[in-house]
């Protein structure tokens, strides 16, 4: 099995990856003990934290987390954050093989984070994370190009494939 999130659906797969209040989740899935395996997940256009959001976001983030400290924690940097500073490595925090992809063309407020996370991601668990850059593409135009015959639009989703079945063997 393999999971794939897209801009907020993004931010809440990273939040089942790194929060612990799923740890038995996704012990039960990476552990063999479900009737599926999860292989990994892939993460594209995500804002994995608010720093290089507007402020016209407030209001929702604050709806959504809490207040500005909760915010920090809460998003996926911060839960990875956390998983750092405790020591625990990827296996051990029961977390799959993880690719990210950002547009070419996605906003700061969504570079500017996957570049933080994918660089705590080395820092914290020494472990490789792929991130690639979908050429052409702007945050709302890669799932639109699936199936449409494009070859120059579909070829991120051919790349996901080969990266999932080289998981997969």
């Amino acid at each position: 099995m393999f999971i794939m999130g897209n801009s907020a659906g993004g931010l809440h797969l990273g939040t089942f990856l790194l929060d612990q209040r799923f740890l038995d989740v996704r012990k039960g899935l990476l552990g063999g003990e479900a009737a599926l395996v999860w292989k990994g997940a892939v993460e594209v256009g995500v804002p994995f934290h608010f720093g290089a959001a507007g402020k016209e976001r407030n209001g929702m983030l604050r709806n959504y987390y809490g207040d500005e400290e909760e915010v920090r924690e809460k998003a996926p940097l911060g839960l990875l954050n956390v998983l750092g500073k405790e020591g625990k490595s990827r296996e051990e925090a029961h977390v799959p093989r993880v690719l990210v992809l950002e547009s070419e063309f996605d906003p700061e407020e969504i570079t500017k984070p996957t570049k933080d996370f994918v660089e705590l991601w080395k820092k914290a668990w020494n472990d490789r994370i792929e991130l690639w850059t979908m050429e052409g593409h702007n945050h709302i135009s890669p799932t639109g190009a699936l199936m449409t015959g494009d070859k120059e639009g579909e070829k991120w989703g051919e790349d996901v494939v080969r990266w999932m079945n080289n998981l997969s063997s």
